[in-house]
């Protein structure tokens, strides 16, 4: 399992978890499907605001946590990389992006086979990811590897 996300204890570990990867600039920690979580990205494309989240930059870890957060801002993959399409026309129904599965660039799926496949089928789709998320095993399709 590949993931740029992982359960993490506070924002103050995301970010200095960050630090210590050559490829983050960028992190994001919120709470998704009931766990806390560490988002890494390279770009801050996909920057959006969700309440309860927040976001910093590579330098921003302790001892300068947490003056340097933005409190209620979010980094998703989606905002350049994410592929979203109808899972609902791929008889994909459960555990989608914000539970709608009718524009969605994830979707509860049962094996990796079964994820490249709908990635193979689904135009623009050039990367997918199968794994764990809230114990559901799910596929993400992606237009590329960056994010």
């Amino acid at each position: 399992e590949v993931s740029d996300k992982f359960f993490c204890d506070s924002p103050a570990q995301c970010g200095a978890t960050c630090s210590k990867v050559p490829e983050c600039n960028f992190w994001t920690y919120g709470v998704e499907d009931g766990g806390h979580k560490c988002w890494l990205r390279n770009s801050d494309a996909g920057k959006e605001e969700q309440n309860d989240f927040v976001f910093g930059t590579r330098s921003c870890h302790p001892p300068e946590w947490p003056a340097c957060i933005e409190q209620d801002t979010v980094l998703r993959g989606a905002g350049q990389y994410g592929l979203f399409v109808d899972a609902a026309a791929k008889g994909k129904h459960l555990g989608c992006f914000n539970n709608d599965c009718t524009k969605t660039d994830k979707f509860s799926c049962s094996s990796m086979d079964e994820c490249a496949v709908i990635c193979s089928q689904s135009e623009g789709c050039t990367h997918w990811t199968f794994g764990n998320e809230g114990g559901d095993t799910k596929c993400w399709l992606r237009t590329g590897d960056g994010g």
